[in-house]
């Protein structure tokens, strides 16, 4: 008789099934949207949505997928970036400040 799984294998699981179903919920609106042809039809038909299959895949994606919206970036201990852009001939072009390096050029 086979061994029951353990916890933390129905876990890596659950986690790639969720996985699985978000990249098809993806790949569906995204065909839906792009007016590309439905892989799993035998005419070879575009996708076609209804508005509540459109809605109901929304929802489901808020659920697994991050909202990048709510997203917010800062500094060590809070502070603010600063983000220096420096266009040079490959060399350093202002001296750097007392308490921080010179800025790195990028060509």
């Amino acid at each position: 008789m086979a061994r029951p799984k353990s916890l933390p294998t129905l876990k890596l699981e659950a986690e790639a099934r969720e996985r699985i179903e978000t990249a098809n919920i993806i790949d569906r609106l995204n065909g839906y949207v792009l007016g590309k042809y439905d892989p799993v039809s035998m005419g070879g038909k575009i996708i076609d949505l209804s508005q509540n299959q459109v809605r109901a895949a929304i929802a489901l994606l808020r659920k697994t997928v991050p909202d990048l919206a709510n997203v917010e970036v800062s500094g060590k201990d809070g502070a603010a970036i600063v983000v220096e852009i420096v266009k040079g001939l490959g060399r350093d072009i202002s001296p750097a400040m007392p308490d921080r390096p010179a800025p790195r050029v990028i060509n």
